[in-house]
């Protein structure tokens, strides 16, 4: 009998995931974005955010992903998030671009990065 990988155990599994992540950077039809500058001011939502490790090593076979060898090895930062975010959008085949963009804040220009969904 043929062995099956995760994936292949899992892969509407993979669905899911693509559902639960962009529901939680509300991505819908009529919003395409979010920003890091968005995610770095909400600690809630990191939180949620990393609560979809334990999804993501149930299902999948996960050690290819940066964000997984990172921890491993100890070297996660304040913005592990995006490099969590990214295996993700592109394990589930996500298409996204990015733009370095600003705004004003109390008269100082902040800058950041804005992520949209194609």
């Amino acid at each position: 009998m043929v062995k099956k990988s995760k994936l292949e155990n899992n892969y509407e599994k993979r669905d899911e995931l693509k559902i639960m992540i962009l529901k939680l950077l509300k991505i819908n039809e009529n919003n395409r974005s979010f920003s890091l500058f968005e995610i770095d001011s909400d600690e809630d939502l990191q939180k949620q955010i990393f609560e979809l490790e334990n999804f993501c090593e149930k299902y999948f076979a996960v050690k290819s992903w940066a964000h997984f060898r990172n921890k491993e090895n100890g070297r996660l930062n304040n913005r592990s998030y995006l490099t969590f975010i990214r295996n993700i959008f592109n394990f589930c085949n996500i298409e996204y671009y990015n733009k370095q963009t600003s705004m004003l804040i109390n008269n100082n220009v902040v800058y950041y990065v804005k992520y949209t969904i194609l």
